[in-house]
Parts: C-alpha cells; structure tokens; sequence
C-alpha cells in the first residue's frame, strides 16, 4: 500500500489474536476509542480544551481529525487508518494537517508512558489519557500488545503493553503536579504557614496556595484583590480539581469594587469560610448568615480594632 494512502497502522498481537480474530465489542472500543482520542488531542491543539482563543469551529477541528478505516490485515490483527479530510489548511507556509498533528500527538503520548518514570508531551491532559486507557484495557482481555506505526508527517512508533497499561493508570488515579493559572480573589493570608486562599470567580471551589517568605509582601499587596496567580499546581487527576498551588507569580488585575464581582448573590459565601482549614472562628457560631455583607463588615470591625 503506498504511505500517502494512509497515516496509521494499529497491530494487535497476542494469543486471541494470531489468526486475525477479535470480538466485536473489542474491536469496535479500539477504533472508536483512537477516533475520540485523535479528536481530542485535536481540540487541545485548536485551543478548545486550554482556554485559548479558537478561530475556528470545534464541530470543524473534529471533522478534521476524522479518520476511516482503509484497510484490514491478515494474521495479527492489524488495521490501518487514514484521515477523511483531505484539504489543504489556508496558510502561507505549508503546515502539517491539524489531523496529522493529532494523530502523531497521540503516538507521542503512548510513547510516553514506555519509560518507567513517563514524559509527556505538555498538551497532555487527563481527560485524553482516559481514551488511551480504554484503548490499553484490551491487554488485560484480548491481546498482549498493541503497536501504533505513524506514516505521517513523521515516521514513529509507540506499543501499549501490560506495563504501559499499569503506567496510564497510575497517572490517571494519582494527583500530579502541572504549570497552572488560577483567577479569582486572594483571601485568607495565613503568614506563618504562608498560605492564602484564592477564591475563583465561577462559584469553584477555593483554592488553597502556599508562597515563599520572598513573596510575602506581594501576596499581602493582592489581598482582597482580583487577581491572576500562576504556579506549579498539584491536581486530582480523577477530576482535575487543584488541591494545592505553589505560587511563582501574581499578577493584580483590579481592586474587588473595580471588578464588580462579588454581588450578594454570587459572591463569597461564608460557608467557603465554614469549610477553610485557615479560620476557625467561623466554626461554633449560629449568628451568621451566607451574604458577603456580613463577612465585610465583620472584617472592618477587626480592622478598627487594630488601629
């Protein structure tokens, strides 16, 4: 078959697989689980899954990454994909084809999670590698090994094994640690623990910060403020939710009445405060009600107590 024909081969080997069988259902989780997974790393890609801004249409980047089934080899089960978009990308300089990109993004993944200690391309997201863990669950059932040769724009080659396997799943259930922006209002300085809360404006759950002693005049600068914190984030991969973030740099977009952000009715609300591990003064008491109101007022009370 020419190479132009085609951009991957998928070949399963293993002892139900020698004469080129397989159960369907098997069959049809490997190809529509590598279809969702191209697609995906396609939307990463094209911005769709890391807030960027897209241009184009993620009912167009999905078309773009569509594949289809070219061929089917005798023996060890082995199939080879092609993209069913053919068009060319409107640019000056020729680019690889979104799909191709994809595609080869998936193949770097897998290759991956070969090492013992895996190193994964920066794109990479949990969401993503739960479609290749589908994909490598078949080496617990059908097969011993799943090897993906990519034709296009690069020449490479990734296998899933039971080792590769246990890899993916680790990665998936344990927290890691990732490059993180989170925007809200700082809250809560704690300065002997060197921790604060920052409490993001779309009603998410706060999250708890820590802060070198170097950067402890800046963080009591953005008190109160809204502001865009970027750090090293350890992360619940099961939901993607932070449990923790290092901060390295703050940035103070505005003062909290310049934002108009926190109206009563989608503010901060005391029982953030009720389920922080830094106030526990809010614990035993009956008196107050969930309104940002209180909670300001309460906070200059403190204030002129102080002066």
């Amino acid at each position: 078959m020419n190479k132009q024909n085609k951009i991957l081969t998928v070949k399963l080997e293993g002892p139900n697989v020698k004469e080129g069988r397989i159960s369907i259902d098997s069959f049809t989780l490997l190809i529509s689980k590598i279809q969702s997974c191209v697609e995906h790393f396609g939307l990463i890609l094209g911005g769709k899954t890391t807030g960027r801004n897209i241009r184009r249409h993620p009912s167009a980047i999905k078309k773009e990454c569509s594949l289809e089934i070219v061929s089917l080899l005798p023996g060890s089960l082995e199939v080879t994909f092609d993209l069913t978009s053919k068009e060319e990308q409107s640019t000056l300089f020729k680019t690889p084809h979104l799909g191709e990109k994809a595609v080869s993004l998936m193949v770097d993944t897998i290759s991956g999670f070969e090492k013992e200690k895996p190193t994964l391309p920066p794109e990479v997201n949990v969401p993503v590698v739960r479609f290749i863990r589908d994909i490598s669950n078949l080496t617990n059932e059908d097969v011993s090994s799943i090897k993906f040769s990519l034709e296009k724009p690069d020449i490479k080659q990734a296998i899933i094994t039971k080792e590769v396997h246990s890899r993916i799943e680790k990665y998936i259930l344990e927290p890691y640690w990732s490059a993180t922006l989170v925007e809200g209002i700082l809250r809560e300085i704690d300065l002997e623990r060197n921790k604060c809360q920052v409490f993001p404006i779309d009603n998410k759950p706060f999250v708890r910060c820590i802060f070198s002693k170097d950067d402890e005049d800046e963080v009591i600068s953005a008190l109160d403020k809204y502001v865009k914190v970027h750090g090293e984030a350890k992360i619940r991969a099961e939901d993607g939710s932070i449990q923790l973030l290092e901060i390295k740099d703050i940035e103070i977009v505005s003062e909290i009445e310049e934002a108009g952000l926190f109206k009563e009715e989608q503010g901060l609300k005391c029982k953030d405060l009720l389920n922080s591990d830094l106030v526990g003064i809010w614990k035993n008491r009956t008196d107050i009600h969930d309104t940002v109101k209180f909670v300001e007022e309460l906070r200059k009370k403190i204030s002129q107590r102080e002066i």
